[in-house]
């Protein structure tokens, strides 16, 4: 990829403008192999992640051990500064690799190996729970870290390893995949967990044993993908903060990757009315244990079926409008809860808000890809993860903040989540398609979105 700094990416990004898809597309034997390869990665590591599941079993086990009280509460922090803050930093040594494979080894066995250093632990400090319960926190934060080291090259080697015309239905397989393995894993919980005397050494070290074998197991599929060697970019600068600096050219002449970020800061609100939802319920309607087992069903499976669909979707339409239909199904449930005058009404929300997480977990990193070209894919993702963070956080903490302040304050949690999805559907509708898709919006609402996009920020030279 030639031409550089703000020059080439002034307007629409045109440092990949004209910029045929189909030179990015693997050899057509690898296609169908890295496809395969990857979804079973994709199964066997959300399997194993769900065994291990943040929102439930990670803190009944630190509640298990003895964790410090503010880690029962930090797992989801944790996680997402561990994930996000190192990609842009890593994304600069990324792109100067020729292949990304080698990298991801170590990366890999990196992010897995405190689950088994952990999984050995249990059996061997179980009588002397102050230990794994520092332990915990801090193998916890590394596995995630590692996972933000590689996310970049990972990004890469997908966007060279699966066409772009079959992006949108790997994802699907991805999320479909993902909820029937949640499914599986939560019968395992039950069996394993569910003793009337409570879980133990044996049980908790098989249940860890089981999901790292499993994310082992993922990492030893993910290396079997078929790599070509690339160039490094002509413009990536010899120095660290020589790269800085032409980020941020980028950053302020790519007005497509400037509205993307808006979209994902403020779609990300939807985790803010997500987490109370279930207890909004409890709270307004009395909602019993039935009613959370049949909606956390719903979402699930919802999440899972719905993706086979809109993966299909996004590859004929395109990234963007799938991304309008999660911000509209995730503002639609936020109106619902916020109007719902019984439990009936308000359970269509959830169904909802599968259709917003299956459309968004497709078509979140596919739009990065679409804008960036697979050698600008790590510093896109690492600039654009990193700024949304401090929002992630910063929306728990003004849920958590509302959530205390009574039952009429979930109102607010709503009404907020929803005005930010609103406004990231329009800024959606002003943005472009990405290089090599045709505009799939009939010519009268085409028309009307560019006399939007002229309003707001003048007509293109």
């Amino acid at each position: 990829m030639s031409g550089g700094g703000a020059k080439a990416s002034r307007g629409k990004g045109a440092h990949h403008h004209g910029r045929p898809p189909e030179k990015y597309a693997p050899p057509d034997g690898d296609a169908p192999h890295n496809y395969r390869t990857n979804v079973a990665d994709v199964g066997f590591y959300h399997f194993g992640l769900s065994l291990l599941s943040m929102p439930v079993v990670l803190p009944l086990f630190a509640l298990k051990v003895g964790a410090p009280e503010w880690v029962l509460g930090s797992l989801p922090a944790i996680a997402i500064l561990g994930i996000n803050l190192p990609q842009f930093a890593a994304a600069y040594w990324i792109q100067r690799m020729p292949r990304c494979l080698p990298y991801l080894f170590w990366t890999g066995l990196f992010q897995r190996l405190p689950w088994a250093i952990l999984t050995l632990s249990i059996f061997v400090f179980w009588e002397t729970p102050g230990v794994l319960g520092w332990m915990f926190p801090l193998l916890y934060g590394i596995s995630w870290a590692m996972l933000g080291v590689g996310k970049g090259a990972w990004a890469r080697v997908i966007s060279t390893a699966i066409p772009e015309s079959q992006r949108g239905r790997f994802r699907a397989a991805f999320q479909f995949w993902g909820s029937l393995m949640a499914v599986g894993a939560g019968v395992i919980l039950a069996r394993v967990l569910g003793k009337p005397e409570g879980a133990g050494r044996n049980e908790w070290g098989f249940l860890f044993a089981i999901a790292s074998l499993c994310i082992f197991v993922s990492w030893w599929f993910f290396m079997r993908n078929r790599e070509k060697p690339r160039r490094p970019p002509a413009d990536l600068p010899p120095t660290f903060p020589g790269y800085v600096r032409s980020m941020w050219a980028i950053v302020k002449g790519d007005r497509n990757l400037l509205r993307l970020a808006g979209v994902q800061i403020l779609a990300l609100s939807t985790s803010m009315g997500l987490a109370h939802f279930m207890v909004y319920a409890v709270k307004r309607f009395r909602a019993g244990e039935g009613n959370a087992g049949a909606l956390s069903l719903t979402m699930t499976l919802g999440t899972g079926l719905t993706a086979l669909v809109l993966g299909r979707l996004a590859d004929r339409w395109g990234h963007r409008i799938n991304l309008m239909v999660s911000t509209a199904a995730a503002a639609s449930a936020m109106a619902l809860a916020l109007v719902a005058p019984s439990m009936w009404i308000l359970a269509p929300a959830f169904l909802l808000l599968a259709i917003h997480q299956s459309s968004f977990n497709i078509s979140s990193e596919n739009m990065i890809f679409d804008l960036a070209g697979p050698d600008r894919v790590p510093a896109y993702m690492g600039l654009i993860n990193t700024f949304s963070s401090p929002f992630v956080l910063g929306y728990a903490v003004l849920g958590t903040f509302l959530a205390h302040r009574g039952l009429a304050s979930y109102d607010w949690i709503f009404a907020i989540s929803l005005g930010c999805n609103l406004t990231a559907a329009f800024l959606l509708a002003t943005m472009e398609e990405g290089p090599g898709r045709k505009n799939p919006l009939p010519a009268w609402l085409g028309g009307g979105r560019r006399r939007v996009q002229e309003l707001l920020f003048g007509k293109r030279p």
